[in-house]
């Protein structure tokens, strides 16, 4: 009985897998035609001068967000202390730029638009001496203008970035117990103030997000175990995604870290597979009856031979008497995983589970 029902475990997690590849996806949805390149330049927004650092050419991610990840050859106390800004262009039209500015080892950047084309977004600068890492995300409709503040974004005290080391970052790796939902109205989304509940139409849990995150996809997709949720928000740093498969009462949730590196590891495009350790050098792995967390660190090879170290952290809760599970999954830039942390962990504790 129990092999049984690890094969449903590896049914479930290959179904759902197929809606969540994140960053790493191919699929998105079109914005238009355009190629937009990207680079580093002397001055500023308004006095643009030469190139000093060409970035990688934006490619689509999983729901149409643009991304570049590129080392250029400046230290990062370079570009925060002189002249310098991130543009983005369109057959040579810049179509947005964000001024660089600030003084830490990670520098965040608004990349706002200053065409009607509508691309804005924003470039995180991480320091790796004697080079810095660019990561750009951009998409159309963010908001923003050419006369909004290029200054850089400054993140609350305890979710301020810290320099990575060779030790692990301390997750928040506890399994929860799950709760039961407040009541809500009929409709899959409700906002009160700056804050949007999304309430799974099939299963009824929900999770709470604010402002910050970014709607990318939200849907009910047919398998043939029945009707999969899918929510996939984005906050210019990670993904976040929540959706349901379907599986059996007796899932066996302490098996469900191992099945997840296994799905990992069986990825072409995927390499160096790792369960994250915490600062004591223990796994970021746990499990009990009705739930299971585990953290991975992984590289992701694109199609042209660009690769990105990225990070996957899953909680999966069993759905009480639904014949199904939800997961919860956040995925980023490895760097991006202790900073990331409290975002990540609001969204977690505002999850509820039907009982």
């Amino acid at each position: 009985m129990r092999s049984r029902s690890l094969l449903a475990v590896v049914a479930l997690l290959v179904a759902g897998m197929a809606f969540t590849a994140g960053i790493r996806s191919g699929r998105v949805n079109a914005q238009d035609d355009a190629t937009l390149t990207a680079a580093v330049v002397s001055g500023s927004c308004d006095s643009p001068g030469d190139v000093a650092g060409e970035l990688r050419d934006l490619a689509p991610a999983e729901g149409g967000v643009l991304t570049s990840f590129t080392r250029i050859d400046l230290a990062i106390d370079e570009l925060t202390g002189g002249d310098y800004a991130v543009v983005v262009s369109s057959n040579g039209d810049t179509v947005a730029c964000g001024d660089i500015s600030g003084n830490a080892q990670d520098v965040y950047v608004p990349v706002v638009a200053t065409s009607d084309a509508g691309y804005s977004g924003i470039a995180w600068l991480h320091a790796r001496d004697p080079q810095t890492q660019v990561s750009l995300f951009v998409a159309q409709g963010l908001g923003g203008s050419a006369s909004s503040n290029n200054g850089t974004v400054e993140p609350p005290s305890d979710e301020t970035p810290q320099p990575p080391s060779e030790d692990t970052p301390t997750p928040k790796a506890q399994v929860k117990p799950t709760r039961t939902p407040k009541a809500k109205a009929s409709p899959t989304q409700e906002s009160t103030g700056e804050v949007t509940t999304y309430k799974s139409p099939t299963y009824g849990y929900t999770m709470d997000y604010d402002a910050t995150w970014t709607n990318v996809e939200e849907s009910t997709n047919p398998t043939d175990n029945g009707p999969q949720d899918f929510l996939h928000l984005f906050n210019g740093a990670s993904h976040a995604l929540l959706f349901s498969n379907a599986a059996d009462d007796n899932l066996p949730m302490d098996q469900v870290p191992d099945i997840m590196q296994g799905r990992l590891e069986s990825d072409s495009t995927v390499s160096n597979v790792e369960v994250r350790t915490d600062d004591n050098g223990d796994e970021i792995k746990s499990s009990d009856d009705d739930s299971a967390i585990v953290a991975f660190n992984f590289t992701w090879t694109s199609q042209n031979g660009q690769t990105v170290d990225l990070y996957d952290y899953y909680h999966v809760y069993r759905l009480p008497g639904q014949q199904a599970v939800v997961i919860f999954l956040n995925e980023g830039p490895q760097q991006a995983y202790d900073q990331q942390g409290p975002v990540r962990e609001k969204l977690e504790n505002s999850i509820t589970i039907p009982s």
